[in-house]
Order: C-alpha cells, then sequence, then structure tokens
C-alpha cells in the first residue's frame, strides 16, 4: 500500500498519473525494504515474476498502465532487465482498503526460499 515518507498512508482517488506513479514508486520501495529486512537481502532475488497494481481511481481512468511504471520502472532499474522484467496488470478500481491510492502485489522468486523470514500475528 502506497506510503509517505513519514509512514502515513497516501490515500484518495487517483487523478493525476504523475501523482499515482510517485505512490506506486512508494509501494516498491516498501517491497524492497521487504526483501532487504525478510528474503535473505537482494542478492536472494532470482526475478520477479508479475506484479499487478490496483489503482484507486474513478470508472473509466485511463492512466492505471502510467501509475504502474512507478513501480516497474524502479524495479528494473533495481534488478537490471533480466531479473526486474515481469509481467504486469495495471487495474483501476473504485477503492482500496484504508483509502489507499496505490496497492501492488508482486510474484517474486527468490535463490533460497528458506531465508525468507516468516512473520505471523
Amino acid at each position: 500500500i502506497s506510503r509517505s515518507t513519514t509512514g502515513d498512508l497516501i490515500v484518495g482517488q487517483v487523478t493525476d498519473a504523475n501523482v499515482g506513479a510517485a505512490a506506486a514508486r512508494t509501494c516498491a520501495l516498501g517491497h524492497l525494504a521487504l526483501l532487504r529486512e525478510r528474503c535473505g537481502g537482494f542478492d536472494n532475488v532470482k526475478c520477479w515474476h508479475k506484479v499487478t497494481v490496483f489503482v484507486n481511481a474513478a470508472s473509466g481512468y485511463p492512466d492505471s498502465p502510467t501509475v504502474a511504471n512507478g513501480y516497474t520502472d524502479l524495479i528494473v532499474q533495481a534488478f537490471g532487465a533480466e531479473a526486474g522484467q515481469h509481467a504486469r496488470s495495471a487495474v483501476a478500481v473504485a477503492g482500496l482498503p484504508f483509502g489507499a491510492s496505490v496497492e501492488v502485489e508482486a510474484v517474486v522468486e527468490l535463490h533460497e526460499g528458506s531465508l525468507a523470514k516468516r512473520v505471523y500475528g
């Protein structure tokens, strides 16, 4: 879910693709932090398989792919085309949990799955 640098949720419908892309980028930063802290670090990432970007927007919003670029561009920049390139869906939705502007689901393959730390609770 999109968060500001202070950790607050970025909320509300996306009406400007550039603002939405910045929110999507914060989702990528959050995923990178999780990979670093809980999945054995960046060197343990084999590849990114699939990313689904949900954009809180009005019906008929045409710029969901542009919003998704905020996430995708950062991942490809960080991991290169071979490991970072992924299949992607970008979907405008009527609302997201807590009113978030953007939410991203990612499927990432690790070299060594046993390095991932499971956290429950």
